[in-house]
């Protein structure tokens, strides 16, 4: 690689001999793929277990529950933009005992309650103090259940998604690394887009490059961190594009490849 806009291009020498070459996945790679894996599995089981867990005591409230006369005692924490609010209430259990409970309702299932105000309570009798407000049947614990499913699937969905577009990303990036034809690019146009506090700068890079020798030349667009790469900051800077012969479209800077190495190489080496 060069050292300078006006140095020749030359290519890096692991790029230059047979394909395909014998790439590995980097270290924060492997740590990605499995965070991924073992953070979408928690968050599945856990939410699986909530769900048997919860639905557990709404069959039993709706199996052996009481529904009992309840009355505010105080209201808290009501916010209009969520329309949800804090009620405290207490309820009438057998033996003359009270029961308090204090859950966060919303206003369209008990509107605006004032202190005062009568509402149901359902609890159970073998445990007076677990309750849940309002009249609660079995077609209620049945529609809890079907929340329930539907959360813990989509939930399972989105972290199998995740899982296999990260698996995606890393195989196209070997398969360029393994097989790809190295061709020269040079910047055409480069804008700073973003600066953080500290001084450190992003760069939107335009570049051409050539697809096969006597073809159209292609242009494309990268981000770039002006401290790791401030030499590719100059228009005329020059540096290797990795094509794949068989996909007219896969296509990436060298120095892009993140996430895949060559086995004993030292990677691209960028203008100074």
């Amino acid at each position: 690689m060069n050292t300078s806009s006006s140095a020749p291009y030359v290519v890096e020498p692991e790029l230059s001999g047979p394909t395909p070459r014998r790439v590995e996945y980097t270290r924060a790679a492997r740590q990605t793929r499995a965070w991924l894996i073992n953070a979408s599995a928690a968050v599945f089981f856990v939410l699986l277990w909530a769900s048997r867990v919860d639905t557990a005591f709404y069959r039993r409230i709706a199996a052996e529950g009481v529904t009992t006369r309840g009355t505010v005692v105080a209201i808290a924490e009501s916010t209009k933009r969520s329309k949800r609010y804090r009620v405290q209430f207490e309820y009438e259990v057998p033996g003359g005992r009270q029961g308090w409970g204090a859950e966060r309702v919303r206003e369209r299932d008990f509107g605006l309650l004032s202190p005062g105000d009568r509402l149901a309570v359902t609890y159970l009798p073998s445990d007076p103090a677990r309750h849940v407000l309002g009249a609660f049947g079995p077609r209620d614990a049945e529609r809890r259940q079907s929340k329930w499913n539907t959360g813990v699937l989509l939930a399972g969905m989105l972290g199998a998604a995740a899982c296999v577009g990260h698996a995606v990303h890393l195989a196209k990036q070997r398969r360029l690394l393994e097989r790809g034809v190295a061709v020269p690019a040079r910047v055409v146009t480069c804008h700073r887009v973003a600066e953080d506090g500290s001084g450190g700068r992003t760069y939107s890079i335009t570049y051409r490059y050539d697809w096969a020798p006597g073809a159209r030349a292609l242009s494309d667009r990268a981000l770039i961190c002006g401290r790791a790469h401030p030499g590719l900051c100059v228009p005329g800077a020059t540096f290797t594009v990795l094509r794949d012969p068989a996909d007219s479209v896969l296509a990436s800077p060298y120095f892009a490849l993140q996430d895949v190495e060559i086995a004993g190489a030292a990677g691209p080496r960028l203008p100074a």
